[in-house]
């Protein structure tokens, strides 16, 4: 097999293991190699584009790079970034939308999941950060709840009465 090259961007080295109902993400660290459950609307999307992807190899014949990739250019090859984001650049203009950085996609995931109580311990695997606490560090702004809540809890603790605090 001929030597597939190396990328840094973990959207373009996505491989869709057998049970085709999760993702092996390839990154540049352990923890950004990881598997993610997708639901069967993307399966669905995937199993398609897949076909479309043999269709290409079969066209592309000896100088197809078997890479065993979801996302690749016309020879089977991981995608460029620059090309990738030059694409997407043109895909957002024909749309009518801002540009944003193809990176973008990811911190507003992110956001979605946290605005919708996701817990941060979640949301980091999934991003594939080391730590929650790298995810807390860019998204802390965003997580439901703060001071409001210790606001609500303060008020509702009965005054004039003794509370009881457990011995650790």
């Amino acid at each position: 097999m001929a030597s597939c090259h190396q990328s840094t961007s973990a959207i373009c080295l996505l491989r869709v293991p057998e049970d085709k109902l999760n993702l092996y993400l390839i990154g540049k660290t352990r923890y950004s190699r990881r598997t993610i459950n997708i639901g069967p609307d993307l399966v669905e999307m995937l199993t398609a584009h897949r076909q479309n992807q043999i269709v290409q190899k079969q066209f592309t014949g000896s100088k197809w790079q078997d890479c065993d990739l979801v996302f690749t250019n016309t020879i089977g090859n991981p995608l460029d970034q620059r090309n990738m984001q030059r694409d997407f650049d043109a895909m957002l203009m024909d749309a009518g939308l801002a540009k944003i950085r193809f990176h973008d996609l990811r911190h507003n995931a992110a956001s979605m999941m946290l605005a919708n109580s996701t817990s941060v311990v979640s949301v980091s695997r999934y991003l594939g950060h080391s730590s929650p606490q790298v995810t807390m560090e860019i998204y802390a702004h965003l997580v439901p709840g703060g001071f409001g809540d210790i606001v609500r809890a303060m008020n509702n603790l009965p005054l004039g009465q003794t509370i009881e605090i457990p011995a650790v």
